[in-house]
């Protein structure tokens, strides 16, 4: 009898699923095969100058978001609430004190792997990047767009993805295996060997952080925080470059 009460019990330990599945593999083939990979942009635009970039980060942004409010309609649909997928909020200043200090010390580790990554296996993408910013114009423009990044990403990947696969596999570190995985493909496929591991190692320890934290705020802090970074980064190195020459 006792046996037969347990087997009838709930497994407290997976989830509940939190969006339909079709939805999420809908999600996910937007994620890997963006419309630039299926639509005729390429035809629309076959040579893109500089004077261009504003317009594509804005491109970009409403893309961002588009991916945004879709996964959010598959949360509608299956009646979860969008606060469950934050998770801890800050109620007081300690809290938002503390998860910056978290926030933090993930930019450092992930900067300093990145580095490293960097200096011992080469570069991230296969062809450089000629379209860093160098003006101040293009760092306004894109820096909405690395910002937006750190939000959108986090609350896609290591919120709705990392919990649907949870609720599926029953097992956590299966699902931030996977998110981390599609995290990584969904960069582009221009990236290195290095800029794949980058980006998996980038997205496991995410995962993993916003399942310790039971919150993804340091998460999108730490993101938005380093992708900001990179840009502002590049814009002086640019700049003091230049002038130096």
């Amino acid at each position: 009898m006792i046996e037969i009460f347990a087997q009838n019990q709930p497994d407290v330990s997976r989830p509940e699923r939190i969006a339909p599945i079709w939805h999420t593999v809908l999600l996910v083939l937007l994620l890997l095969f963006p419309p630039y990979m299926w639509l005729p942009l390429k035809s629309w635009f076959p040579v893109i100058q500089r004077s261009d970039l504003p317009f594509f980060h804005f491109l970009t942004l409403l893309y961002q978001w588009i991916l945004f409010v879709f996964m959010w309609l598959g949360l509608l649909a299956k009646g979860t609430k969008f606060r469950s997928l934050i998770g801890k909020l800050w109620k007081i200043p300690k809290d938002a004190l503390r998860d910056s200090g978290w926030a933090l010390l993930f930019f450092v580790v992930n900067m300093s792997l990145a580095l490293a990554l960097s200096f011992l296996y080469g570069r991230f993408y296969q062809t450089p990047d000629r379209f860093l910013p160098q003006t101040l114009l293009e760092l306004l423009t894109i820096l909405p767009v690395m910002i937006s990044a750190g939000i959108c990403e986090e609350v896609i990947c290591r919120g709705y993805l990392q919990k649907q696969i949870h609720s599926l596999s029953g097992n956590i570190w299966y699902a931030i295996l996977v998110q981390a995985t599609i995290f990584s493909l969904a960069h582009g496929y221009d990236q290195t060997v290095t800029g794949y591991a980058d980006k998996f190692i980038y997205g496991f320890l995410a995962g993993a952080l916003a399942h310790w934290r039971k919150s993804l705020l340091p998460g999108i802090l730490s993101h938005s925080f380093q992708d900001a970074f990179a840009v502002i980064a590049a814009t002086v190195i640019f700049q003091l470059s230049r002038s130096a020459s």
